[in-house]
This record gives structure tokens, sequence and C-alpha cells, in this order.
């Protein structure tokens, strides 16, 4: 009389079900793995036909029943299934352990985080963000920006509302009381990078709404200004940029390109000029294969997150620049200033082709600065990396011999020599007042010259 499945089932002990499952899920990875890309591309390739060989003999000694088994092929059964049970339990363990860690640096992080966006500032814990109201709303906003991918220019910022940070449809950080609704208005583009774009302050205290006010207070014609600033632009993206947008006929009346510290950065990072920020983790990740899907599987899990954050933060211990490739701070400050000079060329160019004004400035930086620091501006010069120093210092005394304002070339390195305010917010972006004083220099310079043109 044969014996009911059910029970066969229940004769099965818990390491012969281990096996039975893993069997089975092995078997149908061997069978279908090439259809849905986790083994191999071809049908019954060799790793498919090995994990069919795995799957039957985890099945073979998972099904037999052990009661009518030989005593060889029940110790088999005992030790594969008790060495898998191990395995899994194991793997779970470290899993939960990996779980319970990340937590815990996550929430870590999302203090110090906290307390930063309490205080402002996410590296010297300024005292300056405490004594203004909108510093909290602000850093919440500020957690919120995020990019997209743009052809030619790489990254752009993603669309958003809140209530310090909007940045419209085409990526462009909205300038408050602008008035490009009005087919009468002037039409100014700024380009630059997070500082044009104001990284540090609300959308009123930008660069660009500064410049907005400066031209309400001196001209009668309504003013309409793009902020097209983004996070770690360089000179190379932002003449890209503008060409782009004369593709697509938006011709301005004049443009404003506000430069310096990320050209001489990028270099810094990369060892060599010309490069946008951060080309080699772009790099990476365009150069890397696609694992297959079982790999991808494996990635999300708690415990390679884990070995990955380790391996990421030992591998930020070991800072990659310029001086660690070999490269000269000399040669690549004259390369830095090159590059620019050629960027500045073909923007020239493109605005004698569209009939556009243009000016150039250069911007001022917390290391070669006439300004007596504060305790808290101190802080952070003295804390930019020694590389970057030599780099920046020889490249900002390179070109000063080349600004001219025949060639709308202008330095206002020395804008900010004369304040008493605290005006570097971290080691490049500054609070308002230093925006309100960058904005009214560039003023100084634009309004005659436009009055001149009328």
């Amino acid at each position: 009389m044969g014996m009911n499945p059910a029970m066969n089932i229940r004769r099965l002990s818990l390491a012969q079900l281990a096996l039975l499952v893993i069997g089975i899920a092995l078997g149908l990875a061997g069978l279908f793995g090439a259809r849905i890309g986790l083994i191999g591309v071809q049908p019954f390739s060799g790793g498919q036909i090995i994990v069919l060989l795995v799957a039957v003999l985890l099945i073979y000694i998972g099904a037999v029943d052990r009661s009518r088994s030989t005593r060889g092929l029940a110790s088999l059964q005992r030790g594969v299934g008790g060495v898998i049970v191990i395995i899994a339990a194991t793997l779970i363990g470290m899993e939960f352990f990996s779980l319970l860690a990340l937590n815990m640096i996550g929430l870590r992080v999302t203090a110090v985080d906290n307390t930063a966006r309490q205080t402002g500032d996410l590296t010297a814990n300024l005292s300056y963000y405490r004594e203004v109201e909108w510093a909290a709303q602000y850093f919440t906003d500020y957690s919120h920006v995020g990019f997209d991918y743009v052809p030619y220019l790489v990254w752009r910022h993603r669309p958003m509302e809140s209530a310090t940070i909007n940045i419209d449809a085409n990526g462009n950080r909205r300038t408050p009381d602008t008035r490009c609704d009005d087919a009468n208005a002037f039409t100014l583009f700024v380009f630059g990078g997070s500082t044009m774009w104001g990284q540090g302050v609300p959308d009123e205290y930008t660069i660009p709404a500064y410049l907005q006010q400066e031209w309400d207070a001196r001209q009668s014609r309504p003013l309409c200004i793009v902020n097209f600033g983004a996070w770690a632009y360089v000179s190379t993206q932002e003449s890209i940029l503008l060409l782009t947008e004369l593709q697509q006929g938006n011709i301005p009346d004049a443009a404003v390109f506000y430069d310096g510290h990320n050209d001489t950065y990028a270099a810094y990072q990369n060892g060599r000029a010309g490069a946008h920020q951060n080309f080699r983790t772009f790099a990476a990740r365009f150069s890397a294969e696609t694992p297959p899907p079982l790999v991808q599987m494996l990635q999300q899990t708690y415990t390679f997150g884990l070995i990955r954050l380790f391996v990421e933060s030992q591998a930020a211990l070991e800072s990659v620049t310029y001086e660690s490739m070999g490269v000269d701070a000399d040669v690549l400050a004259q390369d830095v200033i090159n590059a620019y000079d050629v960027n500045r060329s073909v923007i020239e160019g493109l605005a004698g082709r569209y009939d556009f004004d243009v000016w150039f400035f250069w911007q001022p930086d917390i290391l070669v600065t006439g300004k007596v620091l504060n305790e808290q501006e101190t802080r952070l010069r003295d804390g930019i990396d020694p590389p970057f120093v030599r780099l920046l210092t020889r490249t900002y005394a390179l070109i000063e011999s080349e600004f001219d304002p025949n060639q709308n070339f202008y330095s206002l390195m020395r804008a900010l020599d004369n304040s008493e305010d605290t005006i570097w917010v971290d080691y490049v972006h500054l609070s308002p007042e230093g925006n309100a004083i960058i904005a009214r220099a560039m003023m100084d310079v634009i309004e005659p010259e436009l009055e001149i043109a009328e």
C-alpha cells in the first residue's frame, strides 16, 4: 500500500527541504536563465549546464526518503543539508547585522545633517546661520535639490518648488521680481557655478536677485534676468549651455559670466584643465559593464551596501588630486587659464555673431582675499586642502595680467576686501551680504556700457 504524498513531505527533514527548494530554484534558473539574463546569453551555455547538474544533484539528495536510503546517502543528506542550513543562517545573520549597522550609520548621518540644517552650515557650524530666520527652512529645501542628465552638459538642476528654492522647468533657478513676461524687457543671461546659482541663500538673496534690484533702482526699462548658474559648472559647460540656448533661438540682449573657482577646482580633481568636475566618477559609471540581474540582486542586499560604504569611506581618505598624479601646479595653472581664454574667445565670437553684449567677471576667493577674515571664515580657509591652495593661488596670480576692460574682462577679486560682515559661508559660497556686493560691482560695470550703447 503506497504512502500518502503529504506523509512523504512530512518525513523530509529541514535540511532535505532546503536542498529541494534550492535545487528547484537552480533548475529553473538553469532552464530559463538565458531568456531572463541570469546566466549566459546562449541557450544551454556552459554555465547553464553546470547549474542544471548541480540542481539535479541537490534535488536527488533532498528527495530520497532517508528511511529507505543507504547509510552513506543519509549521511550525505545530513551533511550537505546541514551545511546549506548553516550557510543560510549565516547569510540571514549577516543581513540582519548589516541592516542594523546601516540604520545606526544612517541615524548618525541624519542627526549630523539635521544639526547642520538647524545651524545652516554643513562643514563648520557657522554662527552666521544661527542668526537668520530662514536658515532651517532653506537647508530643508536644499536637501531636496536634484539633478537630471542633459546632453553635452551632463547635468542640470531638476525642477522644484519650495519656500526658499525654486527651479523652473528648464533647470534654472528663479529670480524674484524679474520681468520675463514683458515683451519690452531687456534680457540678461547670467552664467556661473553654484555661486551664481546661489548656494547657501534663498532665492531673494542670490547674485541675480541683487542684479535685478540694482537694475530696477537704476533703469526704467524692465529686466528679464535668467539664472543659468549650476552647481559645479565650469566655463566650458557654460559655453556649451549658451550655444544650446542660441540653437533654440533664445538670444539675450546681454550675458554675464562669473568664473574662477570651479575651473581651478576641476583641474585640481582631474589633473588636467578643461574637464568638468567629478570626471573620474562619471567616467567609471559610463565604462562599467552592467552586471547580470543575479549580481544586481546581490548588490541590493544590506551586506553589499555595508561593504560598499566601508570601501567608499576608505577611498575617500585617499584623495586623488593633480599632485598624486604627478602634475606640476604651475603647468596646470597655466592650462586652466589657457582653457578659460579659449572659452572666452568662443563666447565673444557668438556674441558678435548674434549681436549681444557680454561681460566676464573673475570671482573673489577666500584663499586670496584682502578681507580681514573673522574667526569662522579663518577656520574655513585653514581647512582647505593644501594642494588646492597651491593651485588656486598660482592660477589667480596668472590671471591678474589678463584683465582688460577693453575686452570686457573684469576682476572682482578685491570686491569684498573692505567688508566687515561675514562673507564666506563655506570655502567658496557667499552670504547675502557678499552676493549684494558682487551684484553691485557687476552693475557698476554693466550700466555705463549699456548707456553708451543706447
